[in-house]
């Protein structure tokens, strides 16, 4: 399978993680026009050099008179709003939930009442969106991450003057997983904006890379320690390089650079891999495919290829929630990058009416989706099954562009199938047929139908 692996030996920042990826293949042209679209700024791409490495730089400038505040629920507003494929809304709205998540505790507020300062402010949404819409133009299977160098010393905030990592930064590690080090540079590395776009994208911390500085003294994201190494994955090694768990080949690398001149190359790097592990993270499964205690191999014709993820299932139970906030709930925590919530009707004890509710999400989610859910419904626990393996199709985005009574849409699809190409299935994306349907009088059912029709006809 196809992954990236971040290397954040100098930190990251949204517009460092943007000119990363856009320097290893991303769409400029493209990026730059979904960023200007959500946020009143400029978008200037260049090429740069960082201590004699080539480098793209991205320059988000605002251009209209902004308040130094929004809330999260107006920035998630203006988002969902903005006419943008849903994966990427979706992404975008994840990664600021980490923010406004992390931001709350901090500031001992409900997120109702959440003023995000800097990180509401025009270019700091144009940065989540464009590194959403970079990742899903690269569309690969996973993504890693080297230990990251946050700086040490301290920045200047709305807030005040505050230790690096900044307070917001530090609470987005503690429930990302992500491995951490302060390093020997007196400068704020990583922001909040890098910390969360690269929890959301990795989900899991992959050992290895350059390790930020090695030999300097590093932190954990549970702990504020300063000793000589530690990690939040539990590993001490720092070394520029580590056991990956299986090989890799790098086909391509990309070089971010950041705005300061500092004394190492300030740039942030991703590697292209294709990757053959089989105990981390997501693998390729060759099929067929055999289930202790099934009667059927997963696969087409015994042999497709599947990938095998790694998640946990979280579960708790209630009865006296009523049918909105379950449905509220539901659209709270796909936003926060659950792969999937589901509520199942129930009898509980003493014969009461009540549901159960289910979410599939991400090993490095589940502490702060649980904090969600009790939040959400009242209920004293959330059960967590860690480590479930599923078998999963690769699924990528296609629009194709249908023509009912003489108009023209762009309807998004999602396109299902194994490592080889072979297609399971393309189905139509709901919001987009929705819209179609309501302009033109076609039932939503019928607008799909064809849409699927014609991505069968012109993709396939």
């Amino acid at each position: 399978m196809t992954c990236l692996i971040f290397d954040p030996f100098m930190g990251a920042s949204g517009d460092m993680i943007i000119a990363s990826l856009i320097d290893l293949g991303a769409n400029p042209a493209h990026i730059k026009e979904i960023m200007e679209s959500v946020a009143p700024v400029t978008v200037d791409i260049e090429r740069t050099k960082k201590k004699g490495i080539s480098a793209t730089r991205v320059r988000v400038s605002e251009i209209a008179n902004k308040s130094e505040t929004s809330t999260y629920h107006e920035i998630a507003s203006d988002i969902r709003s903005s006419g943008l494929p849903n994966p990427i809304v979706g992404d975008a709205l994840a990664i600021f939930s980490r923010i406004a998540s992390a931001e709350s505790r901090v500031h001992g507020v409900s997120e109702d009442e959440l003023h995000l300062h800097e990180l509401g402010q025009a270019d700091a949404i144009a940065d989540v969106v464009g590194a959403s819409a970079a990742i899903h133009a690269l569309a690969p299977s996973q993504a890693f991450c080297a230990r990251i160098a946050t700086g040490r010393g301290f920045v200047d905030t709305a807030h005040g003057r505050c230790p690096v990592p900044a307070p917001a930064t530090l609470g987005i590690l503690a429930g990302s997983g992500l491995s951490w080090e302060y390093g020997s540079i007196e400068y704020e590395l990583l922001t909040p904006t890098g910390a969360a776009i690269l929890a959301h994208l990795v989900g899991r911390t992959e050992p290895g890379g350059s390790g930020g500085n090695s030999g300097s003294s590093s932190g954990s994201s549970g702990s504020s320690s300063g000793s000589s190494s530690g990690s939040s994955s539990g590993s001490s090694s720092g070394s520029s390089s580590g056991d990956s768990g299986g090989g890799c080949v790098a086909t391509g690398i990309g070089y971010g650079a950041g705005n300061a001149d500092l004394d190492i190359p300030n740039v942030l790097r991703v590697i292209r891999c294709e990757d053959e592990r089989r105990d981390q993270g997501q693998s390729r499964v060759q099929g067929p495919v055999h289930i202790k205690g099934a009667g059927t191999d997963i696969g087409r014709g015994g042999g497709a290829s599947l990938l095998l993820d790694t998640v946990e299932v979280l579960e708790t139970s209630v009865d006296d929630v009523t049918g909105e906030v379950l449905g509220n709930l539901i659209d709270e925590l796909m936003a926060m990058g659950a792969h999937d919530a589901i509520v199942i009707p129930a009898t509980m004890k003493k014969g009461r009416s009540g549901h159960l509710i289910q979410v599939i999400a991400k090993p490095g989610d589940s502490a702060r989706i649980a904090q969600r859910i009790i939040e959400e419904t009242g209920s004293l626990g959330v059960r967590i099954s860690p480590t479930k393996h599923r078998l999963i199709a690769k699924r990528k985005m296609e629009s194709v562009r249908i023509e009912i009574d003489g108009m023209e849409w762009d309807a998004a699809v999602k396109i299902a199938t194994d490592e080889g190409g072979c297609i399971f299935s393309i189905s139509a994306e709901f919001e987009d047929a929705k819209t179609i349907a309501q302009e033109t009088g076609v039932p939503v059912r019928e607008v799909m139908r064809r849409i699927v029709d014609l991505a069968w006809i012109t993709l396939v």
